[in-house]
């Protein structure tokens, strides 16, 4: 996760009090996966909103730092160096792998999974 500052203007983290930002709804698996995380970090929501590319457009046209995957900003080119990393302070947004049972069957999608759980653990 990575907080894009509003109007991409540098911003340092404060040193005592909470950074507010916009992110994702509380309905959000993502959210409720990282949210106790999000306090640990003097990090407060002032604003949700349904998507993350909404809420990296916004932070971008300076409506207000945005909290959002990593990916969301590369794929917006937001510059790396304007960005915030939060991943150094371990805030990472879980990946699911969902499928229907009939689904998750198939030989080819089984052996996608285990290959990819085999990466990553």
């Amino acid at each position: 996760m990575v907080i894009i500052p509003s109007g991409l203007e540098p911003i340092t983290f404060p040193r005592r009090g909470e950074l507010g930002v916009i992110t994702i709804e509380d309905y959000s698996g993502a959210w409720r996966s990282f949210q106790a995380e999000v306090g640990k970090l003097r990090i407060k929501r002032e604003v949700s909103l349904e998507s993350f590319f909404s809420v990296a457009q916004m932070a971008i046209a300076g409506f207000g730092h945005g909290m959002v995957p990593i990916g969301v900003a590369r794929t917006l080119k937001v510059p790396e160096s304007c960005l915030i990393n939060l991943g150094d302070k371990g805030l990472h947004r879980p990946v699911r792998f969902v499928a229907r049972k009939s689904t998750y069957s198939l030989p080819i999608v089984s052996n996608f999974y285990q290959l990819l759980s085999g990466k990553l653990n």
